[in-house]
């Protein structure tokens, strides 16, 4: 039901947009935070506020994404509260105020929530690595799924049926090469994720390109019309 990814800041632009435009597409809404600013000139005033030692080095992880999805055996007439109760679960977990924004898209086979936030540790430190540990990972799931069905009042299915599949294959590992292999999990789906932000950035410019060209072919046209 939740996958964690994580972003360095030549993907913050791509990941904030496509989080807003997907929602945009079928009914989606904004669970987290209104503000006045973009989500990218927030991410950049609360790093800015941080008591940091040293400069944020360049590939450093600036924005993590928990995408959430509304389990199919969940009631569909319950999803609002559903996404509600997992923003809560996660805003208190990492932070009511490293919160970026919590989108919920509906244009995929099932609801899903982006849960963007930015990795600050209990310190004041931005470290990924100190705020989704391989223990984070492990512990994650059963956490969440104790406080869905108690503030939900009924049973939540954590994982979803592929992820079963795999969990059960998984199951036969030891617990060092289960960890490996589900932080392995996590980086190619944080890797996708980037691999698809990169490609609608690419189309979007192609597009504009296509665009401009129409205008330019037109406008010359009417130019010899002109002449004529």
């Amino acid at each position: 039901m939740a996958h964690i990814a994580k972003y360095q800041s030549g993907a913050i632009g791509h990941m904030c947009a496509l989080y807003e435009n997907e929602a945009m597409q079928a009914n989606g809404y904004n669970l987290g935070p209104k503000r006045l600013i973009s989500q990218v000139q927030f991410i950049s005033k609360r790093i800015s506020a941080l008591a940091l030692k040293r400069h944020v080095r360049k590939d450093a992880v600036r924005l993590c994404d928990c995408i959430v999805t509304l389990p199919r055996s969940f009631d569909d007439n319950r999803e609002r509260e559903f996404f509600k109760t997992a923003y809560t679960f996660l805003s208190q977990r990492y932070g009511v105020d490293n919160v970026v924004s919590a989108y919920v898209h509906r244009n995929s086979s099932h609801p899903h929530m982006h849960f963007a936030w930015i990795p600050v540790t209990e310190d004041g430190r931005l470290s990924a690595k100190s705020v989704v540990t391989r223990l984070e990972l492990k512990t994650l799931h059963p956490d969440m799924q104790r406080f869905m069905e108690s503030s939900l009042g009924c049973k939540v299915e954590i994982l979803l049926d592929s992820e079963k599949a795999g969990e059960r294959i998984l199951s036969g590992l030891g617990l060092k090469d289960y960890i490996d292999a589900k932080a392995e999990l996590e980086r190619l789906d944080s890797e996708i994720a980037e691999k698809k932000a990169q490609l609608n950035e690419i189309l979007r410019q192609e597009h504009e390109a296509r665009k401009r060209l129409a205008e330019l072919v037109c406008s010359a046209e009417q130019e010899d019309t002109e002449g004529d």
